[in-house]
């Protein structure tokens, strides 16, 4: 398994983090809606989203330090 493997692997076991991700950049849903799609809080999407930002951020910031 390579890093970005890893890495998704992460943001999955965080709570569903990846799903929130993927409804709101790949389907273009707003808060309000992924929280519906998810029914749950949509401060909990708000937190879902910035934990899984902030996976995503350190694997790539990871990445160039190595090269």
């Amino acid at each position: 398994m390579n890093q970005a493997e890893h890495d998704m692997l992460v943001i999955d076991a965080q709570d569903g983090s990846r799903r929130a991700l993927q409804l709101f950049y790949v389907s273009g849903l707003r808060i309000p809606e992924i929280a519906l799609v998810l029914d749950i809080p949509a401060g909990t999407v708000k937190s879902r989203l910035h934990r899984a930002r902030g996976l995503l951020k350190d694997h790539f910031e990871g990445d160039d330090d190595e090269h």
